[in-house]
């Protein structure tokens, strides 16, 4: 509930650009529910992110297909995988991010030019999903899961040059203000 497909589909149609929806929307359209969770063994967590590493060739295809375009939007990154995992393993106890992690390193990916990290409070989170809470497994709300998420994303943020934080605690026109500055600035960058 950060804003992150509402962003996606405001700047697509901003800038005319193209979209690369997020991991879901291509679950849905192979017919295959998402892995259950939490994970029962070591095994189901890297059949899991095997799959998403499936389903991120399947975003690299529709990428080919819209080349065309001068930008292109991506809603998630191969990173939400690995903060997925990162934070799952304090859940299921079953360490796979080693592992996972180096099954991305060696996957073909989107790797975006700029990637903004739209942090989100755990008190926003509540609020933004009180009245959807129906629609949300209960540990995609949980307080330590999301922090383990945060928690990664920061680590990548200090060492990754094309990453921006953009505080998504503010309402929609601040974040995409924030959005449009960057995107702005690095679209004038030679």
């Amino acid at each position: 509930r950060a804003g992150k497909s509402t962003l996606v589909e405001w700047l697509a149609e901003f800038f005319d650009a193209g979209v690369i929806n997020e991991y879901g929307v291509y679950i849905k359209k192979s017919g295959v529910g998402f892995p259950s969770f939490p994970f029962t063994s070591h095994r189901a967590a890297l059949t899991a992110s095997e799959r998403f590493i499936g389903i991120e060739e399947k975003r690299l295809r529709h990428l080919e297909k819209i080349r065309d375009k001068e930008l292109v939007f991506v809603d998630r990154t191969y990173l939400s995988c690995l903060g997925f995992d990162y934070a799952a393993r304090h859940f299921t106890g079953f360490d796979t991010f080693t592992e996972i992690e180096a099954l991305w390193q060696n996957a073909s990916k989107i790797e975006p030019d700029l990637i903004l990290f739209l942090d989100v409070s755990q008190t926003k989170i509540e609020e933004r999903v009180a009245p959807h809470r129906h629609i949300y497994l209960p540990y995609l709300c949980d307080q330590t899961f999301n922090g383990y998420i945060t928690e990664f994303l920061q680590k990548e943020l200090s060492k990754n040059t094309c990453m921006i934080r953009i505080n998504a605690d503010q309402e929609i026109c601040a974040v995409r203000h924030h959005a449009l500055a960057h995107i702005s600035k690095r679209i004038e960058s030679p």
